[in-house]
């Protein structure tokens, strides 16, 4: 690709193209040349995988409109160079269409994004303390930390993931034609073959840990893209994003290690202040350890611990800085000992 065309190319024209191959994918199946033409494609900017996602959404929602006859009016979000905004209303079938029943999309401006929910959606929850791995129609696999519930749609031409609550690792199977995409509220991750984490801490702060591969982050809105690659961290506040920006974290061996500690079922701390280690108990117990002196609560401590057994983590901080643990039915207490 001639550099200074890649260099000009605007969101615009990649929506375009994007449009131009889901259209095509959809009239048949691509040949292998043509397969490999579109991975070329994908690769050669970061924007290109969420563009190329965004244009199949735009084809499942036109393909539901169309049994729901001519005069359909949904909803529709909008690209105007300014983010994505409602449309009261939503757009007619003939707006979302091309001739022979393709996806439609602006030549002259603005790409079309559909908000639909899938009835063929996967939704997919754990319970407080429970964690569990489920494969997905396209061979990827979703590992589901306490407390996740997230909603996956994977079908011949679409990999998304709704993460409305907790963790997950997925296990991404490699396809350059279906990009991979997880979305919270304001966060996008896009990968096609990869292992990653996200962690959805609240409505506005997300972690993606990425143990292989590459992960391109994009929050809801904006073009800027930050490119992830194995063994880092993100750390997303989606009201900071803006002002100033997101930079990933490399991590040691060992620092990876501990991040993924959950899946064998453990809370791996290294440094954590007592008041850190409490929360992260909390994510995983009912019965939830209290500190209320912020001088104990300072305290760090390291280790491996089992995360569904608070009253044993409970008792050796408290052995180690000679405290009280005063238990009740529902927790327990950490306290100085009386003199």
């Amino acid at each position: 690709m001639n550099p200074i065309v890649a260099a000009i190319e605007t969101a615009v024209d990649i929506d375009a193209t994007a449009a131009k191959w889901v259209a095509r994918a959809d009239r048949r199946p691509l040949t292998p040349d043509e397969m490999s033409e579109l991975e070329a494609w994908l690769s050669g900017d970061v924007r290109r995988p969420g563009a190329y996602g965004r244009a199949q959404a735009v084809l499942i929602y036109a393909k539901r409109a169309v049994a729901l006859g001519p005069d359909y009016r949904g909803r529709a979000e909008v690209r105007d160079g300014k983010g994505f905004k409602l449309v009261p209303g939503g757009l007619s079938r003939r707006q979302v269409f091309w001739g022979g029943g393709a996806v439609a999309a602006s030549m002259a401006g603005a790409l079309v994004v559909l908000s639909a929910v899938d009835s063929q959606a996967q939704v997919l929850t754990t319970e407080k303390g429970e964690a569990r791995a489920v494969p997905l129609k396209d061979g990827s696999l979703v590992n589901l930390n306490t407390d996740t519930h997230l909603r996956a749609l994977v079908n011949a031409r679409h990999r998304r993931v709704d993460l409305e609550a907790g963790e997950a690792l997925f296990e991404v199977a490699k396809d350059p034609t279906r990009p991979f995409t997880v979305n919270t509220e304001n966060v996008e991750f896009v990968a096609l073959g990869t292992s990653f984490v996200v962690r959805r801490l609240n409505s506005h702060q997300v972690v993606l840990l990425v143990r292989d591969g590459l992960v391109d982050v994009r929050l809801a809105g904006s073009d800027t893209i930050v490119r992830v690659g194995a063994g880092e961290r993100l750390k997303v506040d989606s009201r900071m994003w803006r002002t100033a920006g997101a930079t990933p974290e490399s991590l040691s061996p060992d620092e990876l290690s501990r991040s993924l500690a959950w899946q064998g079922g453990h809370i791996a701390l290294e440094g954590q202040t007592l008041a850190e280690a409490v929360a992260e108990f909390a994510r995983y117990n009912d019965k939830v350890i209290v500190i209320t002196d912020p001088a104990i609560a300072a305290h760090e401590i390291t280790g491996l611990f089992e995360a569904r057994n608070p009253g044993g983590f409970a008792s050796a901080v408290a052995a180690a800085y000679s405290l009280t643990v005063i238990e009740d039915t529902h927790q327990y207490r950490l306290v100085a000992k009386a003199s």
